[in-house]
């Protein structure tokens, strides 16, 4: 589950896994737990994905 997440996050950002990693832990760690949460970030489309990035990463 957690190497999906980050697929899906690196290829949200263009970036290479390894920087999300190091930059995005606590949205990995997040969305690895919530796996409901994770098929909204998965199936949404660019604005919705940043709606659940923004709401983990700097809310929660």
């Amino acid at each position: 589950m957690r190497e999906a997440v980050l697929h899906h996050l690196a290829t949200y950002f263009e970036a290479f896994p390894y920087q999300v990693e190091f930059f995005d832990k606590k949205v990995i760690d997040h969305l690895t737990l919530n796996p409901g949460q994770f098929e909204v970030f998965k199936k949404g489309d660019m604005a919705e994905k940043w709606i659940v990035y923004r709401s983990i990463k700097y809310l929660v």
